[in-house]
């Protein structure tokens, strides 16, 4: 009888070593397509004027990211849609996504675009860092740190103006 014990006890926790090393295969490419599904979907809706349809993929907040935000999802979209039509007229905007990765660093997901910004009148080639949020069982994109050889003061405001921090428009030369 306690041989018996000993097999289902270490049957048991076989299953568990298995299922916890298999999970870890299977979670990180369920992310990594979530990710990379709806960073695509946010740029595509970027270039194409839809802001709005791209604040669907934001993870917005307004004070600390890790805090629910205080204001409404209305009033957020309003205030987002408003920083980049502000940017927009400013002649500071996202053109086009050429490429998308996205890769795990320290078991969180990132991305990485390569991107193309109208600074005033001139095209200007860049690498766009993409940090990602969960809500609600969903990665959103959240943040941007935008790399460039050109680097400019439009191009901090391209970050922060896609931005999921929501704060009033800011002045853009």
């Amino acid at each position: 009888m306690p041989l018996k014990r000993y097999h289902i006890m270490l049957t048991l926790a076989l299953l568990i070593v298995v299922g916890l090393f298999a999970s870890g295969f299977l979670i990180h490419p369920v992310v990594r397509y979530q990710t990379h599904r709806t960073a695509r979907h946010f740029y595509e809706a970027l270039t194409a004027g839809d802001y709005a349809l791209a604040f669907e993929q934001l993870a917005y907040y307004d004070h600390y990211s890790d805090l629910a935000p205080s204001i409404s999802k209305a009033m957020a979209r309003e205030l987002w849609i408003e920083r980049l039509a502000a940017l927009q007229e400013a002649e500071v905007y996202l053109v086009d996504m050429a490429s998308l990765e996205i890769y795990f660093d320290d078991g969180y997901p990132v991305g990485k675009a390569y991107v193309t910004i109208m600074d005033h009148g001139t095209a200007v080639t860049a690498v766009q860092q993409i940090h990602f949020a969960e809500r609600a069982g969903t990665w959103l994109v959240q943040n941007f740190s935008t790399n460039s050889d050109t680097s400019t003061e439009s191009i901090a405001y391209i970050d922060q103006g896609l931005s999921g921090l929501i704060t009033p428009v800011a002045e853009i030369p």
